[in-house]
């Protein structure tokens, strides 16, 4: 974590906050993505 950055875990946690969820995929060396769903 640098200074006054909370990356993805603060992501997670204004995410959860609000509701919603997020998942994060590593399915090889190249390729990666992340999920939010939110319900409104």
């Amino acid at each position: 974590m640098k200074d006054g950055r909370w990356g993805m875990m603060g992501i997670s946690e204004r995410i959860a906050k609000l509701g919603g969820s997020i998942v994060i995929e590593n399915n090889s060396a190249t390729d990666s993505g992340v999920r939010i769903t939110m319900l409104i």
